[in-house]
């Protein structure tokens, strides 16, 4: 399954020190969210060496104001002076650096470069597939460079950020499970096997999204034969085993639960009814004009093709249309659309039940 070689930098704006820190390297899971990642990996270890370099308000509060960089912190008998503390509260939400996007140029021919804000509920591998998608081969660089950010952006959507004083764990945990339910209700027609899961059983397979391994597997870096991830891999195999006994009685073959996002940079920068470039002046709104996301069981035996342009986005082909051709990564492997869906999802579904498809869409002159 794999992991992401990441680079995680500070933003600028937000280190105390005249020297910023060095980036923290590290290969994040692919079925991780990034968010609780940061939290959990070596029990915070990422966390707190960040933590050190924080501009903090005196007194523990988050990182909001301005702090005059040009104080005389050496003089603490000041009653004028301003103090930093270190705060333990997080706030963290993650952005790419600034990079140039494909297909995409500002008036006068020139590339424009973003800073596109990374959303905290999907599988990091997608968000990685699609990062790639959106700057282009040529501006793909490994490892991913990505900032940290901790002040808070009461514009920015909570698809990107926690809501203030959320744990970032929880929140994650909660949509991982919900995911899971969703994807055992559609495959069996009941969330029961994921709603009487014991507390160290849903612990572990939590965890296991977090490492290099996974419950289903057995592999990488968790340890396969303590009792809580074999009661796990029960669950899960439970789930699939049900799956099968209710396929077998539904004409068909059954279904299986889908997440597909499409990632086509050419809706971004195209003339508007004046004339004028449709600029879009920020990375989230670049990202909500440039991925399409949907979601829905698909029937086993239909084709990857089906999948797509019959059930997640249908389209009309049109003259505009006849010029597209596209690409269909899953985990990042790049599939053949005419293989089945239900093969495909017994192999690569993630740990939440759920296969998900990045779909990129290329842009050609005929």
């Amino acid at each position: 399954r794999g992991s992401v070689p990441t680079s995680i930098s500070m933003h600028r704006a937000e280190v105390c020190s005249v020297v910023p820190p060095e980036s923290y390297f590290v290969s994040i899971p692919r079925f991780a969210r990034i968010t609780a990642f940061h939290d959990w990996f070596e029990n915070g270890e990422m966390r707190e060496y960040f933590q050190h370099f924080r501009w903090v308000k005196s007194g523990g509060g988050d990182e909001n104001a301005k702090t005059n960089r040009d104080e005389n912190h050496d003089d603490k008998s000041s009653a004028n002076t301003t103090t930093t503390t270190i705060t333990t509260h997080n706030t963290v939400w993650f952005e790419t650096k600034p990079m140039e996007v494909e297909h995409f140029k500002l008036r006068g021919g020139k590339k424009r470069k973003i800073s596109i804000p990374i959303q905290w509920n999907a599988p990091f591998g997608v968000i990685a597939d699609i990062i790639k998608a959106l700057v282009g081969s040529e501006n793909n660089t490994v490892p991913l460079e990505l900032v940290a950010r901790y002040s808070q952006r009461d514009e920015l959507s909570l698809s990107f950020r926690h809501a203030l004083g959320d744990d970032a764990q929880k929140a994650c945990k909660s949509h991982f499970f919900n995911a899971l339910k969703e994807a055992s209700y559609i495959q069996t027609g009941s969330s029961q096997v994921v709603m009487s899961m014991g507390v160290q059983v849903r612990e572990n397979l939590w965890e296991s999204t977090m490492t290099m391994g996974t419950v289903i597997s057995g592999d990488g870096d968790i340890d396969s034969n303590s009792t809580g991830y074999k009661k796990a891999k029960e669950a899960l195999t439970k789930i699939r085993k049900e799956a099968g006994k209710r396929e077998k009685k539904m004409i068909g073959g059954g279904v299986v639960p889908i997440r597909a996002y499409e990632v086509d940079v050419a809706r971004q920068g195209k003339e508007g009814e004046n004339g004028d470039i449709d600029d879009t002046e920020d990375g989230q709104a670049f990202w909500e004009r440039c991925v399409r996301f949907s979601s829905a069981p698909i029937g086993r035996n239909l084709s990857i093709t089906e999948c797509l342009d019959d059930v997640l986005f249908p389209h009309k082909i049109n003259s505009s249309t006849k010029g597209e051709s596209r690409t269909i990564q899953i985990e990042g492997i790049e599939i053949d659309e005419s293989k089945p869906v239900g093969a495909l999802w017994n192999t690569l579904a993630a740990p939440d039940g759920f296969m998900h498809i990045v779909v990129i869409k290329n842009y050609r002159k005929l």
